[in-house]
């Protein structure tokens, strides 16, 4: 209780019994032969600790209190007491207030963490621990596993030289929910005077992580950058792989100015606890999807005076932008190709802030592990602002907010970011204008989290599938149902069997693994759970928690699935498991509002079709070639990856698997910023040869997809990978083709195959390219395509209806033949010639006796 003597005649003091959590503590070893064993950890043995790790209580939800131990002597620098290990071998967390803990044990592995006997370990949580006031709690038995070591040297790309000092990082390729963009565990080290590495800590639970050798996130001072570009080694299997080295590109340009501001008022911005001085400085590289921070992957603060240097950059053109609280943010174009760029003096106006207090829906403050940031951002996500946090360094809660820089008459959402990467829209910060740049306006605001969700990956192991699914909460630990496994993973609609169930000790994630019955193409599986968060509407006496359920289709065709979901208001990454194929989201890429986020599924079949040639010298037509060419029966495979199979020319083989981005409904396809998508290409494949592929389903046909960025792909002949920026999501696939379009069966089906591009759509003019040597054509509205199969022929009629059926437009087509292509606009005018509403509209193509429907979105 901080207190000043002058100020206080009397304090009494309200002591609460606390209640107590102990455990047992158990260490994997590896042994000569490489078997494993679990060890018991006791006083004779602690130092087979790392003197790094740390045990750390925390209440979740957040409440006052908690517990920090050390093990070591290195403790005392920080506050924190030393682990305590009683004489039955047992941990001690002592004097906790009643509540919900999550008990963290944080092990840091690098050299200044090492000592000769201690174990290279993995960090864990033990989730959902109750303490109850004068109750010791049992933790049971902490299983602390052995982690991996990836090692590697560091060289001069020129001159061979071997580069000390140059930090490497490891950070997880495949992100749970709930992992931040950035886990303050991420292990690192740096390289020795040879230019050796020893990378250790890595968890082979993870498997797969992105190796980066000299980052520039996370160094606002610059004290740690060095004369070298950054690289990075994605996907990198721990379990396989031991070594990775790295040739570095020296970079020699610098950025220099002074920041000033328009009325002489000081310079100062976020920082970790408080404001600090100076200006903040976000520099991003054109055409890069930043991966770890939404405005530029490097950050740095100008001197308390506005000066600033920011050094070791490669050639290219950049976008910086300035931030300091209580004045608009600037950004500016920086194109560096044959000297350094100074910008001389960049002066900051002054623009509107908004400050307020910052409450849980009981009144509470929030605690500092909950919330990471605050934002204020225009629903098109066209600007966004970073704000600062007011913290209590006694209760270690979020009491306080402020941003600066709103632009006057602008609307803006106030949005938090929690610690798990989870955006949370209070309601009374959906929509925020302010009036001048002088104003100053209290916004008191409610922190509420969002409904917990689960989401699902799978993985092929032979004949069997790996399955997990990973909550954004942790689940309940209250009752003793809340851990029979098998009713948190059921069947609902399956042939086969489920078995070697396990939860994660941060309770987070559960694991399975799935026979299929015989012949078995797709099965459903239901997960059903608690979460540990108490839903704050509920009236439930016995269950108030958050009900997290939802169902799965999983299909037997598919060699890695994983779904995960992308804040729009950050952007995000979906990488798979098995397999390098990743696609990276920049923030504002959704055409949704800025405080939604996407459920976005990335899919891999490894099908390269071989046999379909001689299948069709059977007799087959091509689509059926290609299908009996499949592994599995075609209905193994999900709709959109089989008709892409089919449509496949026997003649051209696959030079990769196909992958598919999937979005969900009403979600539309098309980006409004590029995407960067990695696909792996076949082993024996001359990458210079390749093009990327996307299947347009309507046409029935593949069409080349060239950077939209005009970089061009870049391959990776390592990792077997070509990386390209898209601008919209579809199935893809690497065939070694110079054709603009490649046609598959075209006519296969026996319906008319009909839609309209672009969708939704608006009333402007605008240019609209076809395919099938279709010249592109100046529309107003929407362009309507429709495939008549060769059975179908007659007198043509387009209808457009309202939802209701009400018909407000009829368009005669004329006589039309079988076996053609189509195309028709509609300028968005009904029969009267006035304009239609915005909303949805239902279009009918009716061709003699066949027809066939569609949906169009008219938005203004």
């Amino acid at each position: 209780i901080p207190v000043t003597g002058a100020d206080v005649t009397d304090l009494d003091v309200l002591l609460v019994q606390g209640g107590n959590i102990v455990g047992r503590i158990a260490v994997e070893q590896r042994r000569p032969d490489g078997s494993r064993s679990f060890v018991a950890i006791s006083r004779e043995n602690r130092e087979l600790l790392p003197p790094g790790m740390r045990v750390v209580a925390n209440a979740n939800p957040w409440r006052e209190g908690g517990f920090k131990a050390a093990q070591g002597e290195n403790c005392a620098a920080d506050g924190c007491s030393l682990l305590t290990i009683d004489a039955n071998g047992q941990f001690i967390v002592p004097s906790l207030l009643a509540g919900t803990y999550d008990v963290e044990f944080n092990i840091v592995n690098d050299a200044g963490n090492s000592s000769q006997g201690s174990l290279d370990l993995v960090s864990t949580v033990r989730s959902g621990l109750n303490v109850v006031s004068g109750i010791t709690t049992d933790a049971g038995v902490i299983r602390l596993l052995a982690a991996a070591t990836l090692a590697g040297r560091v060289t001069d790309a020129e001159s061979g030289a071997a580069l000390g000092n140059i930090t490497i990082r490891a950070v997880a390729s495949v992100r749970a929910p709930g992992d931040g963009s950035r886990r303050r565990s991420d292990p690192e080290t740096e390289t020795d005077a040879a230019g050796g590495y020893e990378l250790r800590g890595l968890d082979p639970a993870l498997r797969t992580y992105d190796i980066v050798a000299a980052p520039r996130s996370d160094d606002l001072s610059g004290a740690r950058a060095r004369p070298y570009a950054s690289a990075t080694e994605p996907s990198v299997d721990v379990l396989s792989t031991t070594t990775v080295d790295f040739s570095l590109m020296a970079v020699s340009f610098a950025v220099s100015g002074l920041v000033t501001t328009d009325d002489g008022g000081p310079l100062e911005s976020s920082g970790e606890r408080l404001a600090e001085p100076g200006a903040l400085l976000r520099l991003r590289k054109d055409g890069a999807v930043a991966v770890e921070d939404p405005l530029g992957d490097l950050r740095l603060r100008s001197l308390p005076d506005g000066r600033f240097t920011i050094p070791h950059l490669a050639t290219g053109t950049y976008t910086l932008t300035i931030f300091a609280d209580g004045y608009a943010p600037r950004s500016i174009a920086v194109s560096l190709s044959t000297a350094s760029a100074s910008l001389g003096t960049l002066t900051l106006t002054r623009g509107a802030s908004l400050v307020g207090t910052i409450r849980n829906t009981d009144g509470s403050a929030p605690g500092e592990d909950e919330i990471a940031g605050v934002f204020a951002v225009t629903p098109n996500v066209s600007k966004t602002l970073y704000g600062s946090l007011v913290r209590d360094p006694n209760t270690r809660t979020i009491t306080g907010y402020r941003v600066s820089g709103l632009a006057p008459g602008t609307g803006y959402r106030i949005l938090f970011e929690t610690i798990a990467a989870e955006i949370v829209s209070p309601d009374k910060g959906r929509f925020v204008t302010l009036v001048s740049s002088s104003e100053v306006r209290t916004l008191d605001l409610v922190f509420q989290r969002d409904v917990p969700t689960v989401f699902a990956k799978s993985r092929r192991n032979g004949s069997n599938f790996l399955l997990s699914f990973e909550t954004s909460q942790p689940l309940r630990a209250r009752r003793a149902s809340d851990d029979v496994l098998a009713r948190l993973v059921s069947t609902l609609t399956a042939a086969g069997s489920l078995s070697s169930l396990e939860m994660s000790a941060d309770r987070r994630r559960v694991s399975a693994t799935y026979t299929p019955g015989v012949s078995e193409s797709s099965f459903t599986l239901r997960f059903s759970g608690f979460s540990s968060v108490r839903d704050p509407s509920s009236a439930s006496i016995d269950d108030p928690e958050f009900v997290i359920s939802s169902t799965f289709a999983f299909y037997s065709g598919l060699d890695d699935y994983r779904e995960a979901s992308v804040p729009n208001l950050t952007g995000g990454q979906v990488s798979l498991e098995d397999d390098p194929g990743r696609v990276t989201i920049p923030e504002g890429a959704f055409f949704v509002d800025a405080s939604s986020s996407v459920r976005v599924g990335f899919e891999r079949s490894s099908e390269l079709l071989q046999d379909a040639v001689s299948l069709q010298g059977l007799g087959y037509t091509p689509e059926g070639a290609n299908l009996h060419a499949l592994r599995f029966s075609a209905e193994s495979y999900p709709a959109e990856i089989r008709r892409a199979m089919a449509a496949t020319p026997p003649s051209i083989t696959p030079k990769s698997a196909f992958y598919n981005v999937l979005l969900p409904a009403g979600i539309p396809t098309s980006l409004a910023k590029p995407a960067q998508l990695t696909l792996r290409y076949s082993t024996g494949t001359d990458p210079s040869a390749l093009r990327v592929y996307w299947y347009n389903t309507a046409a029935n046909a593949y069409v080349v997809q060239n950077d939209v960025t005009g970089i061009g792909n870049t391959v990776n002949s390592g990792d077997r990978t070509l990386t390209i920026h898209v601008d919209h999501f579809s199935t893809y696939v690497l065939f070694d083709s110079g054709a603009a379009v490649i046609s598959g069966n075209q006519f296969a089906g026996a319906e008319i195959d009909v839609f309209n591009f672009p969708n939704p759509f608006d009333l402007r003019v605008k240019t609209v390219t076809p395919i099938h040597g279709v010249p592109a054509r100046s529309v107003r509205g929407t362009l309507i395509r429709f495939a008549v199969p060769p059975s179908v022929a007659g007198a043509g009629n387009l209808h457009i209806f309202t939802v209701t059926g009400r018909r407000i437009r009829t368009m005669n087509l004329g006589d039309l033949s079988g076996g053609q292509f189509y195309y028709q606009a509609w300028d968005g005018r009904s029969d009267s010639g006035e304009d239609a509403a915005s909303g949805v509209y239902i279009g009918q193509v009716k061709i003699g006796d066949s027809s066939a429907f569609f949906k169009m979105a008219l938005i203004k």
